[in-house]
């Protein structure tokens, strides 16, 4: 879904990829029953140097926060390179509330922006289907690429959810998990 999201928008699939691993750290305990039962922290804010060759060329900065069986993520990604030639920068969210097997996201919303380009994507869902989504601008139509069909819409999760999914582990410390 990353490459896929990231081929439709155009924008490299390289910070979906380590945004992915950023929120992987999501283990742990708290406060919060509702969560700490299935093992979520109730809040986690991360901010991350992004080094490519070991030159900083940028930041990545991530909260989720958890009340009763709520949740909300959030992740900001800035890029710079080549002395500020190129320039990047995305916002993402999402929201939902926790079940017994997992997220069940409600909206998730990624805004980006470049030196040349600017857009957003929307997702809404009821229960554990895509509603309705929004790309601005509207990607362009294609011949190999696959439409949407109703059944893809079916028990779908956002991008943020999904990592959400993924980060819950049976070890408090993600660092041992293979």
């Amino acid at each position: 879904l990353f490459k896929r999201l990231a081929h439709c928008m155009r924008i490299p699939s390289r910070p979906f990829a380590f945004a992915a691993m950023m929120v992987g750290v999501l283990t742990g305990t708290t406060a919060n029953p509702v969560f700490a039962s299935e093992g979520w922290p109730e809040s986690v804010r991360a901010v991350y140097d992004v080094n490519f060759n070991g030159i900083n060329v940028g930041t990545f900065e991530f909260t989720s926060e958890s009340k009763g069986t709520s949740y909300t993520l959030s992740g900001h990604a800035s890029l710079s390179l080549l002395l500020g030639a190129f320039k990047w920068s995305g916002e993402t969210r999402a929201s939902g509330a926790m079940g017994g097997a997992g997220p069940k996201p409600s909206g998730f919303t990624f805004d980006f922006k470049s030196n040349s380009k600017s857009g957003s994507t929307k997702m809404s869902f009821t229960e554990d289907t895509v509603t309705n989504v929004t790309h601005v601008p509207p990607p362009k139509v294609r011949d190999n690429i696959i439409p949407i069909q109703a059944q893809h819409l079916k028990g779908a999760l956002d991008p943020m959810s999904a990592i959400l999914l993924m980060s819950k582990g049976t070890s408090a410390n993600p660092c041992t998990r293979r």
